[in-house]
């Protein structure tokens, strides 16, 4: 048999890409395109244009695929690219896992940054998780952004969870942080806290627990057990254990005026030091 030095041999004409080359793998002869390239131990680059740089079982049958590194990674999506990490699978088109454990991208131009257990659904278009655990834009989640943390879903379009345990965000909404929070109103936001709800249309709580603003546009700064019904839009609850009993209204535990209360058509003045107030109708018609 003669050997022949690479060296002597004759430069190959530039390929397109539909060509391929014989490679064996465990003992099978398979054809590889040449347009592809595999480094490491048993990856596979099977989609024209696919890279695998390294690593160990990972695969790159998309078109114009790539696996950086990481073990028993796959991208099939066309142009979808896994950094490194294991077990992550990016299926939708231009889709990118740059690295973690377990994380899936279902749908086309998504990203998970990392973390683990992660991951977008199949109608989640344009969604991001940059990490945390079991996190997962659910539903037609277009836009929709997971920062971190755990356990947290979006289920609308252009919802955002900043962090925090067991949140759930819906429809442009919005939860800043905390544990079990559920901004399910549209356009709605949760700062942080626990156990809240805000189910009406533009409504905000900032924080506390047990609270719910179910009032469209309606209000609750913080505080623990507090209520804003849904007929009561437009208003506002500051303190602890109230519910509205109107629309259109603020609610307090107590009120302290350093200056001037205006009330309407009612009574205007400076109550300071006043030791008494009369109420007509919800006006303050009297001070003494």
């Amino acid at each position: 048999m003669t050997v022949i030095p690479i060296s002597q041999l004759t430069n190959a004409l530039p390929t397109s890409g539909a060509e391929y080359i014989p490679i064996v793998q465990s003992g099978t002869t398979l054809k590889l395109p040449t347009s592809s390239f595999v480094g490491g131990v048993d990856n596979i680059a099977s989609g024209v244009n696919s890279t695998v740089a390294g690593g160990t079982q990972n695969t790159a049958s998309g078109n114009v695929t790539t696996v950086g590194g990481g073990c028993s990674n796959l991208a099939t999506g066309a142009w979808s690219t896994v950094g490194g990490g294991i077990q992550n699978r990016a299926n939708g088109n231009v889709s990118t896992i740059a690295g973690g454990r377990f994380n899936t991208v279902n749908h086309n131009y998504s990203t998970i940054g990392g973390g683990m257990c992660n991951e977008t659904v199949s109608s989640s278009l344009y969604a991001t998780i940059a990490g945390g655990k079991r996190n997962c834009t659910l539903g037609y989640g277009a836009g929709s952004t997971i920062g971190g943390g755990t356990n947290n879903n979006t289920y609308g379009y252009n919802s955002t969870i900043a962090g925090g345990t067991n949140n759930c965000a819906e429809n442009a909404s919005s939860v800043g942080g905390g544990l079990t929070n559920s901004a399910c109103g549209d356009t709605s936001v949760i700062a942080g806290g626990y156990y809240n709800l805000a189910s009406g249309t533009r409504s905000t709580i900032l924080g506390g627990s047990q609270n719910c603003a179910r009032g469209n546009c309606s209000s609750i700064l913080g505080g623990v057990l507090n209520t804003v019904r849904a007929t009561d839009t437009n208003s506002f609850i500051i303190g602890s254990n109230i519910t509205s009993t109107a629309a259109c209204t603020t609610f307090v535990n107590n009120l302290t005026a350093q200056g001037t209360i205006a009330a309407g058509n009612g009574f205007t003045g400076d109550i300071a030091g006043c030791t008494s107030i009369t109420v007509t109708n919800g006006i303050i018609t009297a001070a003494s």
